[in-house]
């Protein structure tokens, strides 16, 4: 049966023979107990799951041995025996523990020159600082956006890793292999680190010794640039400068790229939920736009010289200043596309029967967001075009509204329809404990057990989403002014830790969003419905 169902699985005649033999399924018919047939069968499923989920070659698992049959009498040939349970499970342990050593180093080493990386951004800002000021003549909105799409995909990689532990099948809601697993991303994500923040520290080195370099100033930074488009290109499943193979990966990356390319063409395509969430996520990066456009001028003007004040800059170039406007407005347009394609599309397939259903209201509200929120971009950008001598106050004052209106809309949007946080069956402290659990635990201890129970038909305890929506609260504060290009509330250099926050942001929201999208699915509408409220009986949930 094993060898039907796995056929790369090679046992030879001789094998089977002594496997039957050996068999308690044939002992019991001697005699034998029914609990030995039970546990052969135990071991058969745990077998049979541990080819099928991993894949893991037959070198990894096949035991060269020589079996002994019942008496201790050893055979004449040699042949590969079935592995026990227990070996299988320590070959997985091992497994585990390699891979988790080396994810664990090239975690530790990217948070370490991420952190060093920033902190350096940061002090180049004060003229004091020597050589390394020359960062911000040009070259940090260069790496500003590596720095963005490298942290994105560290967060996306996070958030992958919470769906699997907390059994979220997100594979299926956003329509991805399932080759796409957090360790794939990872390994992918490490790579760009290591050569997006090592182009930065060794640029950081030239500047401090520039005898000691021979190429350009330009080609590091250069090189910082491309690697993330790079990397999500690589032909191959193994990623350079790292050691796993990824099955997949290679072919995953290039359909997550059309699916980008499809987004950018939002108009002609209808919206998935991959797509919209790619343009969510894109809304969060506005100054990614921003900083690509900069960093492709400065290389094909060649005008590193003049930096934020030369050719590629507002005040120096009427056309760069009229791409730079419509990059900052284009991520919400995007979205705003797709909200009014699904309305479009929920007409055609609509009936007759309700004029107006419930999901063309639904993507009508979306677009009055993504319109509000582009009428701030517009506002802001008028306030910068404005003449140093004509007064701007009444756009000062519409800013202002429109920053509290749309920050206000935005954070009631992702807590009652993108979380559906307001539909949840809240556990009640107290609720369901026994008399005597009752009368000997404090208020205290019964609020706890309250907040670390996972509500019915969702995946999380209860804790996970009181903490998000107040997390989303505080983000949002900051969200106005990074969204806002030409603003002159916060000096640049703080631009880098807002837009930080606000992926950081983002990627609590996917956690989220894409669990409720796999709640309200056929296949978790099944699974949840097995159980209503689960206590976490001890550990945290990740």
């Amino acid at each position: 049966k094993l060898c039907e169902e796995h056929p790369d699985i090679m046992l030879s005649k001789s094998t089977a023979v002594v496997l039957e033999e050996k068999s308690p399924l044939r002992r019991q018919s001697s005699g034998g107990s029914s609990a030995d047939e039970q546990q052969t069968l135990k071991d058969y499923e745990a077998f049979r799951d541990f080819y099928s989920k991993e894949k893991l070659s037959q070198q990894h698992h096949s035991l060269a041995s020589t079996p002994e049959d019942q008496g201790g009498q050893q055979t004449s040939h040699r042949t590969t025996a079935w592995p026990t349970r227990g070996r299988l499970r320590a070959g997985y342990r091992d497994f585990i523990k390699s891979r988790a050593l080396v994810l664990g180093f090239g975690l530790g080493a990217s948070s370490t020159m991420l952190l060093v990386s920033v902190f350096i951004m940061w002090v180049s800002y004060d003229p004091r600082s020597g050589a390394i000021h020359e960062l911000v003549n040009g070259y940090y909105a260069i790496f500003r956006a590596a720095f963005l799409v490298a942290y994105w995909a560290l967060i996306f990689g996070t958030a992958q890793f919470i769906w699997r532990r907390c059994n979220v099948n997100y594979h299926a809601p956003l329509g991805i292999s399932r080759d796409v697993t957090y360790t794939s991303t990872f390994t992918v994500v490490f790579s760009s680190f290591f050569l997006v923040f090592g182009s930065f520290i060794v640029f950081v080195l030239q500047l401090i010794a520039p005898a000691m370099f021979t190429q350009p100033l330009q080609v590091l930074p250069l090189v910082a640039l491309v690697s993330p488009l790079a990397l999500l290109l690589w032909p191959t499943d193994r990623p350079p400068l790292f050691f796993f193979v990824s099955p997949g990966s290679a072919a995953s990356h290039r359909f997550l790229f059309g699916e980008v390319l499809a987004t950018v063409l939002a108009p002609w395509h209808s919206p998935t939920f991959l797509r919209t969430f790619i343009a969510d996520v894109l809304c969060s990066m506005p100054k990614l736009f921003m900083d690509l456009l900069f960093s492709g001028c400065l290389y094909y003007t060649g005008d590193f010289e003049g930096g934020l004040t030369g050719q590629c800059s507002v005040k120096g170039s009427r056309a760069y200043g009229l791409a730079a406007d419509v990059l900052a407005v284009l991520p919400f347009f995007l979205r705003l596309c797709q909200s009014l394609r699904g309305v479009l599309d929920n007409l055609r397939r609509d009936t007759g029967k309700d004029a107006t259903p419930r999901a063309t209201r639904k993507h009508l509200l979306n677009s009055t967001k993504y319109a509000a929120s582009i009428s701030l971009v517009v506002v802001s950008i008028a306030k910068g075009n404005a003449p140093p001598a004509e007064s701007t106050q009444g756009l000062d004052q519409a800013w202002l509204l429109l920053s509290v209106g749309c920050t206000a809309f935005n954070f009631f949007w992702d807590v009652a329809v993108d979380w559906a946080v307001t539909e949840i069956s809240w556990p009640r402290p107290g609720v369901g404990d026994s008399e005597e659990e009752e009368s000997a635990s404090s208020p205290s201890s019964r609020l706890a057990r309250a907040l670390n129970t996972v509500p019915a038909g969702r995946c999380y305890p209860a804790w996970v989403y009181a903490a998000a929506v107040v997390f989303n609260g505080l983000a949002r504060f900051g969200w106005a002014v990074y969204v806002s290009p030409r603003q002159t509330v916060v000096a640049q250099h703080t631009i880098l830790l807002l837009a930080a926050l606000e992926l950081t942001r983002r990627g609590v929201w996917s956690v989220l969003r894409v669990e409720l999208e796999y709640a309200k699915s056929a296949e978790g509408e099944r699974e949840l419905r097995k159980t209503k409220e689960v206590f976490l009986e001890a550990g945290p949930f990740l």
